[in-house]
């Protein structure tokens, strides 16, 4: 019993500092923030709305935004399912329990994943914006901002500072 009523204490004391550190973290800005325009499309950030969407590279001289929408697809529409997932389902979970995860992998490869993994979005096309006189920058600050949803750009050229 004694030991019953430390770990309800214990799990109390966890769960009020776990809700002050989430207090803490919900005043932070969570934001994406670099000190040069991407050069790659890892690089990018994305933005969009689930159904428009695109990748922002941040380059003063020539912003490059690549574009899709969710219409555009590989291929024609196809099922992503596997017959034979339900069946396999009690083996995995009995595997997980046994703590057999190679096994669990293995399995879930032969008969839960699709043996087609579905089509994949295509660009719509690349809006390329020029800024002639761009190409010198400084104090360069590119950022996604994750709370507002917002893509900014910031650099001075010739003692000018710009803000997209």
């Amino acid at each position: 019993m004694k030991n019953r009523i430390f770990s309800i204490g214990t799990s109390i004391v966890l769960f009020i500092f776990g809700m002050q550190s989430l207090q803490a973290e919900s005043n932070k800005q969570h934001k994406l923030w670099y000190l040069q325009p991407a050069s790659v499309w890892n690089e990018a950030l994305p933005v969009g709305n689930g159904r428009l969407g695109a990748m922002v590279y941040g380059d003063p001289a020539l912003e490059k935004i690549q574009l899709n929408e969710e219409s555009f697809w590989s291929g024609g529409p196809s099922r992503n399912d596997n017959p034979a997932a339900l069946d396999a389902l009690p083996q995995v979970r009995q595997l997980i329990f046994d703590g057999k995860y190679h096994d669990v992998e293995k399995l879930i490869n032969e008969k839960m994943l699709s043996p087609l993994h579905g089509s994949m979005y295509q660009s719509i096309g690349h809006l390329k914006l020029n800024f002639p006189g761009h190409e010198q920058f400084s104090q360069y600050h590119r950022e996604l901002d994750l709370e507002q949803a917002l893509f900014s750009t910031r650099y001075t050229v010739n003692g000018t500072t710009f803000h997209r």
